[in-house]
Parts: C-alpha cells; sequence; structure tokens
C-alpha cells in the first residue's frame, strides 16, 4: 500500500495534501487526477480516495469510501526518558508504533544525558509507523516532563517502573494488567535508588523485564511487546 498518507487537513469531502507528501505523490509516485489513494488522519480511520486537483504546492482528495480499525483493546503508556542519542529514541517510536501503543511521556531524571527530543521530526516518525504497520490511531506524543509529574498520571489504574536491582523478582510478563496500563523506563545510567524508592512508594509496582540488561529504548519496545502478547493471550483464552 504504497499510496498510503497521513493528512489532518481535511477539506469540503476530503483532505488537501501538502509539503513532503504532496512531492512524493507528485516527484516519486507521479500521481495524476482520478488517481486513487488512501489516507489516515490519526483516528482510525482509513480513507479510499480520489485525486480531484494537483497544484504546484498541494493536492486535494475526495473521499469514496472510509473503513475503521479498532483501537488497542488497552491503554499502554510508556514513559521513557529522552537519550542522548537522538536515533535511539526515534528507534523506539517507530517500533513501539508499530507494535501498539497509546501515549509516549518523554521525561528527564538525575541520569537523562540529553533533556531534549526533535518534536516534528519524532511526528513524522510516529506518522511513518502508522502507515507501515497499519496501527493508524495515532498515538499521543506528549511534551518532555519531569519525573516528578509522572505521579499527577492518575488515570493509569495499574503503574510499573521497569528497575534492575536483586530485590525485584515481579516479572512484567508474569503480570495481571488492566485496560489502563503506565510503564517507566529510565535512562541509560538507570533511576537512582532515590528515585526507585519514591516511585515505589507513590504506586508504582518495580517489575523485571527478564535476565538480559537492556538499553533503555530496547526496554521500552520490549514492555510494548510483552504487554500486546498478554493481552492476545487473554483473549485466546476468552
Amino acid at each position: 500500500m504504497n499510496r498510503l498518507f497521513y493528512c489532518n487537513h481535511i477539506t469540503d469531502g476530503g483532505f488537501l495534501i501538502t509539503a513532503e507528501d504532496h512531492r512524493h505523490a507528485i516527484k516519486v509516485l507521479r500521481l495524476k487526477i482520478n488517481d486513487p489513494i488512501d489516507i489516515i488522519d490519526g483516528s482510525g480511520s482509513l480513507f479510499h480516495c480520489k485525486i480531484k486537483e494537483i497544484s504546484k504546492k498541494s493536492l486535494t482528495a475526495t473521499i469514496q469510501s472510509k473503513s475503521v480499525n479498532p483501537p488497542l483493546p488497552y491503554r499502554l503508556g510508556i514513559a521513557i526518558s529522552t537519550l542522548k542519542n537522538p536515533s535511539r529514541f526515534e528507534w523506539f517510536l517507530e517500533k513501539a508504533v508499530e507494535i501498539g501503543i497509546t501515549d509516549i511521556y518523554p521525561f528527564i531524571s538525575k541520569r537523562t544525558e540529553k533533556p531534549t527530543i526533535k518534536y516534528d521530526r519524532s511526528k513524522k516518525i510516529i506518522h511513518s509507523a502508522m502507515k507501515q504497520s497499519l496501527n493508524i490511531h495515532e498515538p499521543y506524543l506528549h511534551d518532555i516532563t519531569h519525573i516528578e509529574d509522572l505521579f499527577t498520571l492518575t488515570d493509569y489504574s495499574s503503574k510499573y517502573i521497569a528497575y534492575i536491582n536483586d530485590n525485584v523478582t515481579a516479572s512484567l510478563s508474569q503480570s495481571a494488567p488492566d485496560e489502563n496500563i503506565l510503564i517507566v523506563i529510565g535512562p541509560e545510567g538507570g533511576f537512582t535508588a532515590d528515585e526507585a524508592d519514591h516511585m515505589i512508594s507513590r504506586g508504582f509496582t518495580p517489575v523485571s523485564l527478564g535476565r538480559s540488561r537492556l538499553r533503555t529504548e530496547t526496554a521500552g519496545v520490549a514492555s510494548c511487546q510483552i504487554i500486546k502478547t498478554l493481552f492476545e493471550l487473554r483473549k485466546n483464552e476468552s
């Protein structure tokens, strides 16, 4: 489905495609008036369209029909430290969207080495991963926050902290999460003991992601896959 585009510029009965997607449609795919294209807008709908008009900087497409993909059967938020290497954070975004995620909370903690992300680029990576995977409900990329602010996320009934410690014996893969799950992944150097203790005292359950020591971005992706697998097993058992 190489004629799949992300667009939320809704016109009267269709969509307005501009910028890079317009250039890709005209210069790369060489699409013409009346050619069919498919468009997603992040809401879970797949619009089957036909190109109506083409100009130098935009094209308009009219909706012919649409299909609706169901959302994830759970809400999964991953709070993950920003990383020194931006490409690793972007890799996490891509793979997490492909697997399935609803909310992404970049945060800063004491051992965070680079407290920034490229927000516009991150959104483009999310949209690209949505098109690749057809997980077309757009996850919400929240503004960068501080670790302390994660305590205000009260609408998650299952809250976990991925923590490497000899005293942590619970495994995320053996948990029984409900439909509102938040998992917190620390920076390259891990959480400080004070940070971990504070989060545990505020209701976050410490869990292991397995015996291997994982990079931050790998831990984030592994968490997405574990939760997805748990819900698929639950569905098969019902």
